[in-house]
């Protein structure tokens, strides 16, 4: 679920663009994250966000994602991975907005489906091993006098 930083425009319990408005943000990220605990619907509570915040749409809100994986969330977002598949997290604010994430479940992914990605990984990594190879036994001196500034001669 997604809340605003801001609103968007007048709504009931938030003046747009000012210090209030992002306090009563807040708030109702709280709020909406404590009904969340409660088991009532993302959905339902996407819509209020978003009729709080003032945000207008001709579609219905859909909070729900697909599968995600570690690296598809932003790193501060991250922590939702160590959830309990059921638990719904705190509420992660970042300069994006509010941020409530339910777990609904967790696989591990199939060798056979990232077999490809890792040996992508592993070969970025072994190239990377022999720059560092290569470079570790060679050092840079520099000699300042040579690099002086030219004397005046009178």
């Amino acid at each position: 679920m997604v809340i605003p930083n801001r609103a968007q425009k007048e709504a009931p319990g938030a003046q747009a663009g000012n210090k209030s408005s992002e306090d009563s943000m807040i708030a109702e990220a709280q709020l909406l994250r404590g009904r969340a605990v409660q088991g009532e619907s993302f959905t339902k509570l996407q819509k209020e966000a978003y009729d709080f915040a003032g945000v207008s749409g001709d579609s219905e809100p859909n909070p729900k994602m697909d599968k995600m994986r570690r690296r598809g969330l932003p790193l501060t977002h991250a922590t939702v991975f160590d959830l309990k598949p059921g638990q719904v997290s705190p509420v992660i604010s970042d300069a994006t907005g509010h941020f409530i994430y339910k777990l609904d479940s967790r696989e591990i992914e199939p060798l056979d489906s990232v077999k490809q990605e890792i040996s992508i990984v592993l070969r970025r990594q072994q190239m990377q091993n022999v720059i560092q190879a290569i470079q570790k036994p060679f050092t840079t001196d520099v000699n300042q006098t040579y690099f002086s500034p030219a004397k005046d001669e009178d």
